[in-house]
């Protein structure tokens, strides 16, 4: 009875380790994509911290370096119209927690007021998600904040608009092609569809059920990537649309997006297919 469970074992092993080495993959694009955008982050941050702290003389300007990083996060894709968007709710959030903390302190109803007041205000001035969120999260943090401010009553709302300027300059000064991101998941996605494929074609010539199964994770694997593939196209054409720098990309990207869509429908009739060859090659 030791055999069957010891081989059980083996290969419950080798199909984790399948699933790792394609996570591992995954993780090394995602850590490629964002290293670059994480280090311009990062500067930034750094940056509007010391104009605030150095140049405006406040001495503990965190919400410079905390809008910059919200406003910038760690992707590529930063549009121009996001980051204003971000940088604007942050610091309307910050200004009304400072109001609501100068006129009646912290508390319950202070934190009920001021997620009220920032959401509706930012309802009222654009329909951007984002911009929403960020006025409710930013104005809780003020007034919840046990630390006083010791830059003045406005300290903070500088601080958040220094944070948010060089976040958009950072936009601005590094415009992005729109393709980029949408090209580099379609080499991702039709890369692990090639892969799949091989397997499962390697485990059909040798009649190996655990190919199969290889395979089979394989694919279920890969959903990830086609969705973000699938969802950065989308972002790009709907940006595409209202840039005029970027509406010639307009074609290319709408081809990238049929492409997102066959190569979905090709991964779930590869993963249809190993499903029927396991079966074939165990009987």
């Amino acid at each position: 009875m030791s055999e069957p469970r010891s081989g059980t074992d083996r290969l419950d092993l080798r199909r984790r380790l399948v699933l790792v080495r394609q996570r591992l993959r995954g993780g090394r694009r995602r850590v490629r994509a964002a290293a670059l955008p994480v280090l311009v982050a990062a500067v930034a941050a750094g940056l509007s911290w010391a104009v605030a702290h150095y140049g405006l003389g406040h001495a503990q300007p965190f919400f410079a370096p905390i809008a910059t990083w919200v406003c910038l996060g760690f992707s590529a894709d930063r549009e121009v119209r996001k980051v204003a968007e971000l940088a604007f709710g942050v610091t309307l959030g910050v200004g009304l927690g400072e109001l609501v903390a100068y006129v009646i302190g912290a508390g319950v109803f202070s934190i009920m007021l001021v997620i009220v007041l920032g959401a509706l205000l930012a309802r009222f001035i654009d329909r951007g998600q984002m911009l929403t969120i960020q006025a409710g999260v930013q104005g809780i943090v003020i007034v919840a904040l046990p630390v006083a401010a010791i830059d003045g009553p406005t300290g903070r709302v500088i601080d958040a608009l220094v944070g948010g300027s060089f976040a958009l300059l950072v936009a601005i000064l590094t415009p992005q092609d729109a393709r980029r991101r949408a090209r580099q998941l379609a080499a991702a996605s039709l890369s692990d569809l090639s892969q799949m494929l091989g397997t499962a074609a390697k485990g059909l010539r040798e009649g190996d059920p655990e190919r199969m199964r290889d395979a089979l994770a394989l694919g279920r694997s890969t959903q990830g990537t086609l969705d973000d593939w699938s969802s950065v196209v989308r972002n790009a054409m709907q940006s595409a649309r209202i840039s005029p720098t970027a509406r010639r990309y307009l074609p290319e990207l709408a081809r990238l997006q049929r492409a997102s869509t066959l190569t979905d429908r090709a991964m779930r009739n590869a993963r249809v297919i190993a499903r029927r060859g396991l079966a074939a090659v165990e009987q």
